[in-house]
């Protein structure tokens, strides 16, 4: 080993080095998309250019509240595939008859809703 080397450094598992070379490969990467900006990275932003705390509560509750609306809307189209357009107009029906009677006001007679079966695409 070198003079100027004080550890003693052997193979013991302490001694292998903690990243590998997906890790030095990621950090190159990152690196160079960064460019001149990393100069930056210890520089603290101008107090000017950022928003104050009621608006910053404001972006986060706007965001918490679309992520929400997006796993309500992915879930309600999962729900719709799987239960058929013909139980989905059976329903529709159910819920525009008023107290037993069909839209029409004439019983017996239904409203054809949407288009024919052939055409619904799921």
């Amino acid at each position: 080993m070198a003079d100027w080397l004080p550890d003693a450094i052997d193979v013991i598992a302490s001694h292998e080095p903690e990243f590998d070379d997906a890790a030095i490969i990621r950090l190159r990467a990152a690196r160079k998309e960064a460019g001149e900006r990393i100069a930056l990275l210890d520089q603290p932003p101008p107090p000017g250019d950022l928003p104050d705390a009621a608006a910053i509560g404001a972006i986060h509750h706007d965001l918490v509240e679309a992520r929400a609306l997006g796993e309500q809307i992915s879930g309600n189209q999962a729900l719709g595939r799987q239960i058929g357009a013909e139980a989905v107009a059976t329903l529709r029906t159910q819920a525009d008859e008023p107290a037993g009677r069909p839209p029409s006001g004439r019983p017996g007679r239904r409203l054809p809703i949407g288009p024919p079966r052939e055409k619904i695409a799921v």
